[in-house]
């Protein structure tokens, strides 16, 4: 009998293998479809949210995504607006300069002028919702800013 049993583990052991093997090689796949089937999303505290619009210039585009005052429970009292400045081909040029109207009102609300070299900027706030902007961020093609702002709800 303890023969059988010992059989019995080693077979169940290495069978096990494969499946393990698998199980990790699929991870990436098998994550992807459980997100896919349930809906899941990054939330916007940590992807900046969907983007609301779009501007094309030459050589590159500025996305502004949603404000996002998430919070566990309640929006919070702050929360930000972040800003993409991405290059579909080379470098971006080595100065941006640019009002953004986040809220879509008709009127700027910060005036930003990047050195995409240095990432240093030059910034204006000209709504009183928006209280600063944080450091600017290099990601692969672009930069991208998080532009802090007060709640008015």
């Amino acid at each position: 009998m303890k023969t059988v049993r010992t059989i019995f583990a080693y077979s169940w052991a290495v069978l096990g293998v494969p499946l393990i093997l698998t199980t990790f090689f699929g991870m990436e796949t098998w994550a992807r479809k459980l997100v896919e089937t349930t809906g899941l999303k990054v939330a916007p505290k940590f992807s900046g949210g969907e983007v609301v619009r779009t501007i094309e210039h030459d050589g590159f585009t500025t996305s502004i995504h949603e404000p996002s005052f998430d919070g566990l429970l309640r929006p919070c009292l702050e929360g930000f607006v972040q800003i993409d400045w991405k290059s579909a081909k080379g470098p971006l040029p080595e100065t941006i300069s640019e009002s953004i109207d986040y809220n879509q009102d008709g009127s700027p609300d910060f005036s930003i002028k990047i050195s995409t070299q240095t990432n240093q900027f030059e910034f204006t706030a000209h709504n009183p919702a928006v209280i600063a902007a944080e450091k600017i961020i290099a990601i692969p093609n672009g930069k991208v800013l998080r532009v802090r702002l007060k709640n008015n709800r």
